[in-house]
């Protein structure tokens, strides 16, 4: 039994020596370990301030099902789609705003203006078909009166005919002038009409272009078509500007002479077959330039437009499109005074056409104020026929004297 005892006891002191040894070292690997962990995530820490930290990886949520590369591509093309449409100029989202349009240059293509005081001007009315026209003289070739539709038309039977208008005068285009005119083009063959400005230049309209000093200029629709065309050009102070179908092809700013007179000419494709080159309401102007511009310049403006009824004051409805031109400038220039001067033919007692052309200026005020014009900036005049522009007795002449004057008092 003692022998048992002795035993045990020496097993419970090596068991004690033991834990006295092992404890120890336990403790100090635990310590380790756990040192080494904080040394490792300190190292971490230092390695991402000068590497840049890792972006964690997403835990996929169960329930979500993963899309096809093909799909996932377009959904992020169509977020960054998104997100430059609702991304402001300045920089701010929430807005859709589209890029500002790129500037583009812009002129006047279009700034024709017809000439107020008409020096010959052929409506064709009361032509005879078959005739030649009354008005005109023939330079070369073969031209007739007809009528196409409705209309009475010079026609240019042969291939290539030219025309004169009939003047007393040489030499009768002013400084400025215009010229306006409609041509019809059949849309066949070489067809062309030309303004000959004499001793200065030549001007051919086709379909769809403008010839003038060896240069092309085309219409901005370029497409050819049958039917009438509006042909016109300018002339002022060496500056010649051409126009087809209201728009502006050319644009000189000197030909070689100032042209004392005009003819037409045409090339007719098919005259022989029914298709011959026709030409209807030609006139023949003064003027043409800005109306504040030509008072400034001139002092005063001539219209003879402004027609009246036979014998009387009250106003044709022709006359409303030059009234209205004097009352835009003068709206557009409010320090404007006009004096409105009106004047008659030789027909009739000089008392009675004085009082007619007194009547007929206050007409013209009457009108303006109507438009909005203030009184107190118009004058009415009139000098009956006591200063004619022209002094024979012929229709044409009478019809230049019937006129009113516009009198710049001051601007």
């Amino acid at each position: 039994m003692k022998k048992w005892m002795l035993l045990l006891g020496m097993a419970w002191l090596l068991v004690g020596t033991m834990e006295a040894q092992i404890l120890p070292k336990v403790k100090r690997s635990a310590t380790n370990k756990t040192a080494n962990e904080v040394s490792k995530k300190v190292n971490k820490g230092i390695d991402g301030l000068f590497n840049g930290k890792k972006k964690k990886k997403k835990k996929k949520d169960k329930n979500t099902k993963s899309e096809p590369a093909e799909q996932q591509s377009s959904a992020s093309a169509g977020a960054s789609t998104s997100s430059t449409e609702t991304t402001t100029a300045a920089g701010n989202t929430g807005n859709t705003e589209t890029a500002p349009a790129r500037p583009q240059y812009r002129g006047n293509k279009s700034d024709f203006v017809s000439g107020e005081r008409v020096i010959f001007w052929d409506t064709l009315a009361n032509e005879w078909t078959g005739e030649f026209p009354s008005r005109w003289d023939l330079v070369f070739g073969t031209v007739e009166n007809g009528r196409y539709n409705k209309d009475n038309v010079i026609a240019f039977i042969s291939n290539n005919s030219k025309i004169k208008p009939l003047m007393r005068s040489k030499s009768y285009l002013p400084d400025p002038f215009t010229v306006e005119a409609e041509v019809y083009f059949h849309n066949k063959g070489n067809e062309g009409y030309y303004i000959n400005l004499d001793q200065a230049i030549s001007v051919r309209f086709s379909n769809t272009s403008v010839r003038a000093n060896g240069t092309t200029t085309y219409l901005s629709d370029k497409k050819a078509r049958s039917g009438w065309r509006k042909i016109a050009l300018s002339y002022h102070k060496g500056a010649l500007k051409v126009y087809l179908e209201g728009e502006r092809l050319v644009n000189m700013p000197r030909i070689k002479q100032r042209p004392p007179s005009l003819s037409i000419s045409a090339l007719s494709h098919n005259a022989n077959g029914g298709e011959p080159a026709m030409l209807r309401n030609i006139r023949i102007a003064e003027g043409g330039v800005p109306l504040y511009r030509r008072l400034v310049t001139d002092g005063k403006v001539i219209f003879n437009t402004i027609q009246f009824d036979y014998n009387k004051a009250s106003l044709r409805p022709s006359a409303k499109e030059s009234i209205d031109r004097i009352a835009a400038m003068m709206s557009q220039q409010p320090n404007v005074k006009l004096s409105v001067e009106g004047h008659t033919d030789s027909d009739g007692t000089n008392a009675a056409n004085q009082d007619l052309s007194e009547r007929r200026a206050a007409a013209v005020k009457a009108a303006l104020v109507e438009l909005g014009i203030a009184a107190d900036r118009l004058q009415a005049k009139g000098w009956g026929e006591e200063q004619p522009l022209e002094t024979d007795d012929s229709a044409a002449a009478k019809q230049q004297n019937r006129r009113v004057e516009f009198i710049l008092i001051s601007q």
